[in-house]
């Protein structure tokens, strides 16, 4: 015969210690979790009424949980229903003529589902009895006259008890540890946090001197470049005032220098000596030739006369081109220093451009529009210089863009020239 043909329970009733409703609760929800199933109902029949309350598996009864949470008796008979139609039921002694409670102990009673097997029952017997604390019934109480049985439960319900009083003050002990555990914690962590929190203030506070300390350093920054900025605008100012001043003495009073003036006077009084020779001589022969006109023809005086006056022409015009280019030099050389001052402040004014730009834009000026503004800046044209002489002049129309040329005499030479106007004839050369 096996187990699996057992297939009738009994109840299974055991004595247990009296516990308050709280606890058989608590003790009821241990072993349901243990053995892996769930309270569905729940039935309590009341000391001081005659009226059951039943309520769910949840029991989230508020006024349910009030009660329990008074931890004490106040029921006669609970009835647990668990999944799969098993029931618990614990039963107090009670005398219903008194209405009130008998003994220290209670009955439990284990009421197993119809279709269930062995291992499964005796399974959740086990956990009854152990979370419950089942007390085994004492064989030997049967042979005791009736004075000794009362002493001897007398004695176990003091017993038990004491019991009961070393279980709440070691459960009291518990808590007492645990709660103090907690507020240990909770003081810790309230530290940690406070600590962090001082932490992050300092730190912000820290980060808040730190910005203050790059602001006034940019400040500093700032007004060190303003101050530099217009020291050195104040410098190119003045070092602009001080050129126009230079300017402007020039251009009231444009003069050369008294050596320059010394070495023109050479030339000038040299040329002026030879134009008063050669009209002397011109004069003479035309003396000579025409006013006394004396026969015969002196072809000599003749031929001398047209040599003194080409001569006195050449120079003369020579004087006239040297003079000519002096002044027209002088002339440039004017226009130029009116002309530069006419830059400088187009440059000045186009500095002050730049920087007012950089200042409100802070950003460079368009390449196109500087590369427009100063166009033709310090831009001078240089003045070619021309021919001083006639000679000069012809010798150029001759050469051309020629380097040289050649001219058959009964010797043979050749003429070169380095530019139109610097010809020069080099020494014969013959075959």
């Amino acid at each position: 015969m096996s187990l699996d043909k057992v297939k009738q329970f009994h109840n299974t009733t055991f004595v247990i210690p009296r516990h308050s409703d709280k606890g058989l609760v608590e003790k009821l929800l241990a072993m349901a979790q243990e053995g892996g199933v769930q309270l569905e109902k729940a039935t309590y029949y009341f000391t001081f009424s005659p009226e059951l309350a039943e309520f769910s598996g949840d029991q989230k009864d508020e006024k349910l949980q009030e009660l329990l949470a008074c931890d004490t008796i106040t029921t006669r008979q609970i009835i647990f229903e668990l999944q799969g139609a098993m029931k618990v039921s614990v039963q107090r002694g009670w005398d219903n003529q008194s209405k009130t409670l008998t003994g220290n102990q209670d009955t439990l009673t284990f009421e197993p589902p119809q279709k269930c097997n062995v291992p499964t029952v005796a399974k959740y017997v086990m956990l009854a009895r152990k979370h419950f604390g089942a007390i085994d019934t004492k064989p030997f109480l049967d042979f005791l006259d009736e004075g000794a049985k009362q002493l001897y439960q007398t004695r176990e319900q003091d017993i038990q008890k004491l019991e009961r009083m070393q279980e709440n003050f070691f459960k009291s002990m518990t808590e007492f540890t645990l709660d103090q555990q907690q507020k240990q914690q909770e003081f810790q962590r309230q530290l940690e946090s406070e600590y962090a929190a001082r932490q992050s203030k300092l730190e912000e506070q820290h980060g808040e001197r730190l910005n203050q300390l790059e602001a006034k350093d940019a400040d500093l920054k700032k007004i060190r470049a303003e101050i530099d900025e217009r020291e050195n605008r104040q410098a190119r100012r003045d070092i602009y005032k001080e050129l126009k001043a230079k300017l402007v003495a020039r251009n009231t009073t444009f003069e050369l220098t008294a050596g320059t003036k010394n070495r023109r006077r050479t030339v000038f009084w040299f040329t002026i000596a030879l134009l008063g020779l050669f009209f002397t001589g011109f004069w003479y022969c035309f003396d000579k030739n025409v006013i006394n006109n004396e026969p015969p023809i002196n072809w000599i005086a003749v031929g001398s006369q047209i040599g003194f006056a080409l001569t006195f022409i050449g120079i003369a015009t020579f004087f006239i081109q040297w003079n000519h280019r002096w002044f027209q030099k002088h002339a440039d050389e004017e226009f130029k220093l009116k002309r530069l001052d006419l830059d400088f402040d187009r440059a000045n004014w186009l500095v002050e451009l730049a920087m007012e730009w950089q200042n409100i834009t802070k950003s460079d000026v368009p390449a196109e529009l500087v590369n427009k503004l100063s166009r033709n800046l310090f831009n001078a044209d240089e003045a070619k210089d021309t021919d001083i002489h006639p000679a000069e002049t012809f010798l150029s129309a001759i050469f051309g863009k020629a380097g040289s040329i050649n001219v058959e005499f009964p010797g043979k030479f050749t003429m070169h020239r380095s530019d139109p106007a610097d010809a020069r004839i080099a020494s014969p050369k013959t075959n």
